[in-house]
């Protein structure tokens, strides 16, 4: 091999390792900085879902099932429990709701703040107001990791199950 060989061959490695170094940073970099906390916050919003959003939905709609008939009958909207369920009490809901507050967003803190702090009990607007918040941020939490969600529930903050009442 002459000499200009030599120079050319010892380039082309010296180019190949710093392009192989450049390309190793730049997936060290990007995982860093863009890959891991686009994957921690999907961890986050799917940790929000499962220990508050899913129960508290569930439990609400278990609720307005529970009291449809009899919101419907008074032409008022009606909140209650039932004695026979004690899952459905209002106490386990507030319960789960203070045990995973730090889960719920400030929207949904606040509308449970004035529902819970109403005297002697919250009035058809307080309770109307929790609802639709709930409604609305579990189904945006559904919507931002690409779950299944209900986009007219999004949108109204009115869950399903009580669009006949018609009165929130």
């Amino acid at each position: 091999m002459n000499q200009i060989e030599q120079v050319a061959h010892i380039d082309m490695r010296l180019i190949s390792a710093i392009i192989s170094a450049v390309i190793a940073i730049t997936i060290a970099v990007a995982n860093h900085f863009i890959i891991e906390p686009i994957k921690e916050w999907r961890r986050w919003k799917k940790q929000q879902l499962a220990n508050l959003y899913y129960p508290v939905y569930s439990l609400v709609v278990a609720r307005l099932i529970s009291t449809k008939k009899v919101s419907i009958d008074k032409e008022s909207f009606f909140w209650g429990s039932t004695d026979t369920f004690k899952i459905m009490d209002k106490d386990t809901l507030h319960e789960l709701i203070l045990k995973n507050s730090g889960y719920a967003s400030m929207e949904l803190l606040e509308a449970w703040s004035e529902y819970i702090g109403a005297f002697p009990t919250p009035d058809a607007k307080l309770t109307s107001q929790f609802i639709s918040v709930l409604t609305k941020d579990f189904n945006q939490l559904k919507k931002e990791i690409g779950h299944k969600f209900n986009q007219a529930e999004l949108e109204t903050g009115i869950p399903d199950v009580i669009k006949d009442l018609r009165i929130m």
